[in-house]
């Protein structure tokens, strides 16, 4: 008798190849993660390794809390992907041991498969729809909870009353090419004007923090105690010191004219530090990260001095109030904070967002917040009430926004967006002012010149710019 092959066994034929597809993917992500763990230099103490570890362990746990949708529909894929290529390959095994003897035509069709393959491979996928649902309800279950905000937008009138008016003799930018700073090798996170207008401070993927001239874009000094990204750059209110957070999991502070190595090292977070914010009081630092918390710590001593851990994402940004009482700070879960640290407790939430918050900025006169998120919009809301004043989108934009940043002068706001332009609003009246164009990819940082005349802007595309405003 002629063997043939069932009608249905070009299911699992047709999926043998994920088997090794399977198999090589796992690998490189297994390489990729023992690269990244492996990437602290060996001249560095061995305990940097366990550290290093938990920080990816706790990257990966914070990725897959803050996009919970795409993480199921991801682990789900693997999943079943890993499924299917053990039905191949069984499959596969069953036809091999078949063609090596005359089947039994008796038992035929549980030899050559029949349905079975079909309806092992429905088993299959059945039993694959099981961890996927148990994935989706836990994240159900564990996310935070984000109303809608039951604010809506002030008019412009409103707003007008509630913000103090800019000065007559602002109009548009004064013409002049922008001065480019070109001295990173690597994209530009973070950018920090001094608070004395004489230098500026970025770093980025190059690992390093560099203090340049503003009007000449001169380097001054460049810094290079980090061994990972630099994700945020901030002076001291005597523009003394500079601190800088980094993925390498630390908080550094060190010497903005001649410094070479760090005056104190943070090393109390367990992930990623993405922001860092100096205190108005010159004495303490404020610093948050992936590990989901906002850490206050001594400036000079790199002491820890509290904790708050109200977040269970990771905190990206974090901005001292300007009486240096509080501390906001805007998270992967789509809120914004606000902790007292006289009593510990956190008086704030603001839930208006429906994206990662990316940026926090405070007005000058401490009355206003500032947050800037993933769900392309900018929002001003009171400091004391929580309820949102305005909300700025870009119609003509569908991107994300990076950073935020309030005008010393209190008039305008900026802020960059991954569309590679920068942007500057008048709450007012609730309008945009002006569009930067110069960059040529994400602008990631924003910082304002202390006369606020002036924004430097830090991109993927390496540099930083500086251009006029008034």
């Amino acid at each position: 008798m002629i063997y043939k092959t069932p009608p249905t066994a070009w299911i699992p034929r047709l999926l043998r190849w994920p088997l090794r597809v399977y198999s090589t993917l796992l690998l490189f992500i297994l390489a990729s993660l023992l690269g990244n763990i492996l990437v602290v230099p060996f001249e560095q103490d061995k305990a940097q390794w366990g550290k290093a570890a938990r920080m990816q362990v706790a990257s990966l746990l914070n990725a897959a809390q803050t996009y919970p949708g795409w993480s199921a529909a991801i682990g789900a894929a693997v999943l079943i992907l890993f499924l299917l290529s053990l039905e191949a390959n069984r499959e596969a095994r069953r036809e091999h041991a078949t063609a090596a003897k005359p089947p039994d035509p008796a038992a035929n069709g549980a030899a050559s498969g029949g349905k079975r393959p079909l309806l092992s491979l429905t088993r299959w996928l059945l039993a694959a729809l099981l961890p996927l649902a148990a994935v989706l309800a836990y994240f159900l279950a564990v996310r935070p909870a984000l109303p809608q905000s039951p604010y809506t937008c002030a008019s412009p009138m409103s707003v007008v009353a509630a913000v103090p008016a800019a000065p007559a003799s602002r109009h548009a930018p004064l013409p002049g090419a922008p001065l480019t700073y070109t001295g990173h090798t690597g994209e530009v996170s973070a950018v920090a004007w001094s608070p004395d207008g004489t230098r500026i401070a970025s770093g980025g993927r190059d690992q390093t923090v560099q203090v340049w001239d503003p009007a000449t874009g001169t380097t001054t000094l460049t810094y290079t105690g980090h061994t990972n990204w630099i994700s945020s750059v901030a002076w001291s209110p005597d523009s003394r010191y500079i601190a800088s957070g980094s993925y390498d999991g630390t908080a550094q502070v060190w010497d903005a004219t001649a410094g070479r190595t760090a005056i104190a090292t943070y090393t109390e977070h367990t992930g990623v530090v993405h922001s860092v914010a100096w205190s108005p009081n010159d004495k303490i630092i404020a610093s948050g990260g992936d590990d989901g918390t906002v850490q206050v710590w001594d400036a000079l001593s790199g002491g820890h001095l509290r904790t708050c851990s109200a977040h269970f994402a990771q905190i990206l940004a974090v901005a001292w109030s300007p009486d240096g009482t509080r501390v906001a700070f805007g998270s992967a879960d789509q809120t914004v904070r606000i902790w007292d640290l006289a009593s510990g407790k956190i008086i704030r939430t603001y839930t208006g967002h429906s994206g990662a918050v990316e940026s926090v900025a405070w007005s000058p006169d401490a009355a206003y917040l500032v947050s800037g998120s993933a769900d392309k919009s900018v929002q001003v809301w009171s400091a004391t009430t929580g309820k949102r004043i305005f909300t700025y989108i870009d119609p003509h934009a569908n991107d994300v926004v990076l950073a935020a940043s309030w005008s010393p002068d209190g008039t305008l706001i900026a802020f960059g967006n991954s569309d590679w332009s920068a942007q500057v609003w008048d709450p007012r009246a609730g309008v945009l002012f002006l569009t930067y164009h110069g960059h040529t990819n994400w602008v990631y940082g924003i910082a304002w010149s202390p006369d606020s005349t002036h924004i430097a802007t830090a991109s993927a595309d390496k540099t930083v710019q500086v251009w006029q405003v008034q």
